[in-house]
């Protein structure tokens, strides 16, 4: 697939004190651009070519490539438009040419936006096109290109898992957003995901990223925004490093390569990455030492590749940066109660205890109750006590009590009866079963 613009193309003009970018109308195109594959799928990295003959002798020098929903933003950056240091200009016609790669897409139609960018200005986009995206058949399977693999731990993995809707994240790395630069440390919200076939895509609000109205906190109308107006990008999770708060419990080794790591409560490994803080606070001379039960705190990579500084160390369930070290004591077994599918029956009416042991429920000592209610009718006043006695080899401490201590002559009464046994060894129980565990009877006095 090919486009020709002939439309419009920029080109840098000079006055006697000022130079400015400007968007000229001429009738030869600056560039043609086709794509590769022609029929792309959901499978494929696309290769965007533009090629051309630009009317001045500072042609674009590098290409960069946003996705924003389903719309492909190209920037063509101009001399000087990073470093500032613009050559000198001449009207010589120069031939160019240059490649950029976006992808794999999910599935849909999308249009092709283009821009030019110099070092204080930047053009308007323009639309030039669209590619149409169908899904892959199944099975299908395409090369990466070399320059898009990565090494095989090189990728974090999951990172939708910690990406929800609503979660606060920090930029990891300096990264260009239309015109503007977001820098490290940057925080965001996540806003939304793309369709789950596009590869990784999220929509994170960067507070006050933008200029002048796109910064607004108010509607048209004066009403209140949740997020500023446009101050939300498209960050591929591949290649972007994002990370989430951390804050977890644990005990601190050291793995290979002298590598410091956290081992969690709930049993995965993190590594620790900050080498000179670290190596001052963890050892014979430091606060903390290995072995030591501590939390944790800091920014857990959750996107892009690992950089330099983690691949030393052999991959974990992820990287904690910039970690923060408290002493704390370990957590206190928890004790061993009893499972709701045990259950202690009382039969008043045959001054019996049944006990019923779930299949699924573990053994062990445990404490537990039994109820029920009776109605009671005597011919005088009297008061009422219980008594609970349990049955030979059973064991345990048993305790038995009645809500009401006394009955009215020739009126019911409603008594409820409670059972109770501490320290009762279920393993010596059968399980799926009753099991007659005590008697219990009434005892009346005048």
């Amino acid at each position: 697939m090919k486009w020709i613009l002939n439309v419009a193309y920029l080109t840098l003009a000079f006055t006697a004190a000022l130079s400015a970018v400007l968007w000229a109308e001429t009738t030869e195109p600056a560039y043609t651009l086709s794509y590769t594959p022609e029929n792309p799928t959901t499978k494929d990295v696309i290769t965007l070519k533009f090629a051309g003959t630009w009317p001045d002798n500072r042609p674009p020098y590098k290409l960069k490539v946003t996705l924003e929903g389903k719309n492909i933003r190209v920037d063509m950056l101009l001399p000087g438009a990073e470093d500032g240091k613009v050559p000198v200009g001449k009207t010589i016609k120069t031939p160019w040419q240059g490649t950029a790669t976006v992808g794999p897409l999910a599935a849909g139609t999308y249009s092709i936006y283009v821009r030019g960018v110099s070092y204080t200005q930047t053009g308007g986009y323009v639309r030039i096109g669209e590619i149409k995206v169908e899904a892959a058949p199944t099975g299908q399977t395409n090369p990466v290109p070399e320059a898009e693999k990565k090494p095989a731990d090189g990728t974090v993995t999951e990172p939708l898992d910690y990406l929800k809707q609503g979660v606060g994240v920090v930029l990891m790395d300096d990264m260009l957003a239309r015109e503007f630069e977001l820098r490290t440390g940057r925080c965001g919200t996540v806003l939304a995901y793309d369709s789950p076939g596009h590869a990784g895509m999220v929509l994170v609000s960067w507070p006050f990223f933008g200029r002048g109205d796109n910064a607004a906190c108010q509607d048209a109308e004066g009403m209140p925004l949740a997020y500023p107006i446009h101050s939300a990008v498209w960050i591929d999770t591949k290649t972007v490093p994002l990370a989430v708060h951390f804050d977890q419990r644990g005990t601190l080794s050291q793995g290979e390569g002298g590598c410091f790591l956290l081992k969690t409560e709930e049993g995965p490994v993190y590594n620790l990455l900050g080498a000179k803080l670290l190596n001052e606070q963890i050892g014979p001379n430091g606060q903390f030492h290995v072995e030591d039960h501590v939390r944790v705190q800091g920014l857990l990579q959750v996107t892009g590749c690992r950089s330099v500084l983690a691949s030393l160390s052999p991959k974990q369930k992820g990287d904690v940066y910039y970690p923060i070290l408290l002493l704390c004591p370990p957590p206190e077994p928890k004790p061993c109660g009893p499972c709701p599918g045990d259950k202690l029956l009382v039969d008043a009416g045959h001054n019996q205890v049944w006990l019923y042991r779930d299949t699924k429920c573990p053994g062990g000592k445990h404490t537990l109750t039994g109820t029920t209610t009776v109605g009671l009718v005597t011919s005088y006043r009297t008061a009422l006590e219980v008594k609970v006695t349990p049955e030979p080899g059973i064991g345990g401490t048993w305790k038995a009590s009645l809500s009401v201590d006394q009955t009215s002559s020739g009126q019911w009464t409603v008594v409820k009866v409670y059972v109770d046994v501490n320290g009762i060894d279920l393993t010596k129980i059968p399980a799926g079963e009753k099991t007659l565990v005590a008697k219990v009877f009434f005892i009346t006095n005048k």
